[in-house]
C-alpha cells in the first residue's frame, strides 16, 4: 500500500479529470490526500431527475432480462452495478472505477450508464442502513465469502438501493434484479439462493419504509470515525458532516485568469465563464458552483476544450489564496520575483492556482510517474508553463536558490470528501503511516526547501484533528530543525469563510457549516507556517 515509499496507494478514483483530464478536488487512488478527478455522468440533481434515471434504466434493461444467456443481452446496467459492488482480494478500488472500467460499461446507452453509476454510487454511499435493513430481512447473518454469495450480497444490495432510496416501482426493481442472478456466464447462482434474493427483496418492497426508520445516517460512517467526529466537532456538527456524504454536490470551477490578472480586475473572466452555464453562481471566494450540470460528459461543457476552467471544490482554493495572500501581503505587492513549490501536485488545482497569480515559477512535485502524466495533460489542456517534477518530496530539494512559498497539501484519509467519494467514510481506523508520512515531508519541506522566511502552507481534506492540528502542533513545538510560527488568516482574507478560522488563526471547514453555496464545501484543514531559525 505505500506507493515510492510515502504514498499510502488506498485506491480512491472516482472522478476525474476525465480522458481529457479536468482538474477536480477528490480523492486520487493512490492519494488519501483527496484529490481527485471527475470522471463525470450527468450529475442527478432531485429526486425527479433521480426517478426518471430509474425508471428509465428499468424500461431498458427489461428485455435484457427475459432469460437468455447471451452475453449482448447480460451486461445491462444492474448486472454492471452489482459486479461493480463485489470487492476484489486485495483491492480497496473504489466501486465506480471498476464500474467504469468494466469493458462493457461503454457500449450501455447513456441513460444506462447513468442507471449503473446511480445504483453504485447510492449503495455506496447508503451501504450502512442498507446493510441494515438486509440484517432484519434475513436469518443468515455471517459473511459468506465464495463467489456465489458476493453476487447474492450485491444483488440484494442494489435491490435494497432500488426499493429505499430510488423509489424504482416493486416489478422492476425486484424481477429485474431477481432475473439478473441467472445470467452470469462465470457464476451459477442455486435457485434457492434466488428464490432467498426475491422473498428478501419483496419483504424490503412491503415494510421498507418502517425497516429504514430503524437505522440512522450515521451508520453510514465507521464507527470510529463517528466518534472521532462527535469528540472534535460534537453530535450536530458530525450528523452534518454524513448527511451531507449522502448526496453528490455540485461541481465547482476554478476559472483560468492570465498571472497577475487578480490584481486587477478577476471577476469580468469569472463572470464570462459562470454565465456560460444556464444554473450557477460565483462563490464568495470566486468559484462558479454549476448547480445543475449541463448534459453528458465534463469534456463537452462550455469552454472546457479552450482550458478556461478546471474542477476544483472550493475549499480546496483556500490552500493556494492563502500563500498567495501571505507572500503578496494581501495583494498590496507584486509575486512575480518569487519561487513556489506545489508538493505533491497531482492532479493540478493548486498548481493552476499558483500559476494565475503570476509567481516567478511554480514547480509542482509529484512522486508518482501515473500521476504526474495526469498532472502535465491538465497543465497542457489549460496552456500553463510549470515545472513538473516526479520526485519523493520527502527528499526532493529545489533548483531554485530561494523557495518563497511551499503549498503542502499532505496524503491523508481524505474523510473531509465524503460526498465525493462516500468510500471514505468506511476507512479503517489505522493510518499511523500516514501521520509518519505527513510529518516527514512538512520537516523536509520546512529545514531543506524553504528559504529563511519562506511560508508553509499545510492543508489536508482530513477532517481528523491527528492528521491536521495535531501535526501543526507537532511542527511549532519540535525541538530540532528550523523554527516555524502560525502566521494566521485574518477575517476577509478568504471571502465566505470567516466563520472556520479557529482560534489559532487556522482554517478548518466541516461540511455543511458555512453559509449559502459553500455550505456544501468539502471537509478541510489549512494552516500557514514561518520559517524563522
Amino acid at each position: 500500500m505505500v506507493v515510492n515509499g510515502y504514498r499510502v496507494a488506498f485506491a480512491l478514483t472516482f472522478v476525474g479529470l476525465i480522458p481529457a483530464f479536468e482538474i477536480a478536488r477528490q480523492t486520487d487512488v493512490s492519494r488519501p490526500s483527496g484529490h481527485v478527478i471527475l470522471r463525470s455522468m450527468t450529475r442527478i440533481t432531485s429526486l425527479a431527475s433521480t426517478r426518471s434515471v430509474a425508471a428509465e434504466g428499468t424500461k431498458s434493461t427489461k428485455s435484457q432480462s427475459a432469460g437468455q444467456s447471451d452475453a449482448s443481452d447480460d451486461r445491462n446496467a444492474r448486472f454492471l452495478a452489482a459486479r461493480a459492488l463485489i470487492t476484489k482480494t486485495g483491492s480497496a478500488a473504489f466501486a465506480v472505477d471498476r464500474l467504469e472500467s468494466n469493458k462493457h460499461y461503454s457500449t450501455l446507452s447513456t441513460r444506462d450508464r447513468s442507471f449503473a453509476r446511480l445504483l453504485v454510487t447510492t449503495t455506496e454511499r447508503r451501504l450502512g442502513q442498507i446493510d441494515e435493513v438486509l440484517r432484519q430481512c434475513q436469518k443468515e447473518t455471517k459473511s459468506r465469502p465464495n463467489r456465489v454469495d458476493q453476487f447474492v450480497q450485491a444483488a440484494l444490495r442494489i435491490g435494497a438501493t432500488q426499493l429505499l432510496f430510488l423509489k424504482v416501482p416493486e416489478h422492476a426493481a425486484v424481477k429485474e434484479t431477481v432475473e439478473l442472478l441467472r445470467h452470469d456466464p462465470k457464476t451459477t447462482v442455486p435457485e434457492s439462493r434466488i428464490k432467498f434474493v426475491n422473498a428478501v427483496l419483496r419483504r424490503i418492497s412491503r415494510e421498507g419504509d418502517v425497516l429504514l426508520a430503524t437505522t440512522d445516517v450515521t451508520q453510514n460512517a465507521s464507527p470510529w470515525l463517528v466518534k472521532e467526529w462527535q469528540k472534535s466537532w460534537g453530535e450536530e456538527a458530525t450528523r452534518k458532516i454524513v448527511a451531507l456524504a449522502m448526496e453528490e454536490t455540485p461541481r465547482v470551477l476554478t476559472i483560468k485568469q492570465h498571472p497577475g490578472s487578480q490584481l486587477e480586475k478577476p471577476m469580468g473572466r469569472i463572470k464570462a465563464v459562470a454565465a456560460l452555464f444556464e444554473d450557477s453562481e460565483i462563490l464568495p471566494q470566486g468559484s462558479v458552483r454549476v448547480n445543475t450540470s449541463p448534459p453528458g460528459s465534463i469534456i463537452n461543457w462550455p469552454e472546457y476544450s479552450e482550458g478556461s476552467w478546471w474542477l476544483q471544490d472550493a475549499a480546496a482554493t483556500t490552500p493556494a489564496i492563502a500563500l498567495y495572500n501571505a507572500l503578496s501581503k494581501n495583494g498590496e505587492t507584486s509575486v512575480a520575483g518569487l519561487d513556489v513549490v506545489d508538493m505533491c501536485a497531482s492532479p493540478g488545482g493548486k498548481t493552476a492556482q499558483l500559476w494565475n497569480y503570476g509567481f516567478a515559477s511554480v514547480t509542482a512535485v509529484e512522486v508518482a510517474e501515473k500521476r504526474t502524466e495526469r498532472l502535465r495533460q491538465n497543465m497542457q489542456r489549460l496552456n500553463m508553463d510549470c515545472e513538473v517534477v516526479v520526485a519523493d518530496g520527502a527528499q526532493w530539494t529545489s533548483q531554485h536558490e530561494s523557495v518563497a512559498g511551499m503549498l503542502l497539501d499532505v496524503p491523508c484519509t481524505a474523510t473531509g470528501t465524503g460526498s465525493k467519494r462516500p468510500d471514505v467514510l468506511r476507512r479503517e481506523e489505522n493510518c499511523q503511516e500516514l501521520l509518519e508520512t505527513q510529518f516527514r515531508l512538512a520537516c523536509h519541506a520546512i529545514d531543506s526547501i524553504l528559504g529563511p522566511g519562506g511560508i508553509l502552507v499545510y492543508a489536508t481534506c482530513s477532517l481528523l484533528r491527528k492528521e491536521s492540528e495535531d501535526q501543526v502542533n507537532k511542527l511549532l513545538n519540535r525541538n530540532e530543525g528550523a523554527r516555524v510560527e502560525t502566521i494566521p488568516i485574518t477575517p476577509g482574507e478568504i471571502p465566505g469563510f470567516d466563520d472556520a478560522i479557529d482560534e489559532n488563526g487556522w482554517l478548518r471547514v466541516i461540511p455543511g457549516t458555512l453559509e449559502g453555496g459553500l455550505s456544501q464545501c468539502d471537509g478541510f484543514f489549512v494552516a500557514r507556517l514561518k520559517k524563522i531559525s
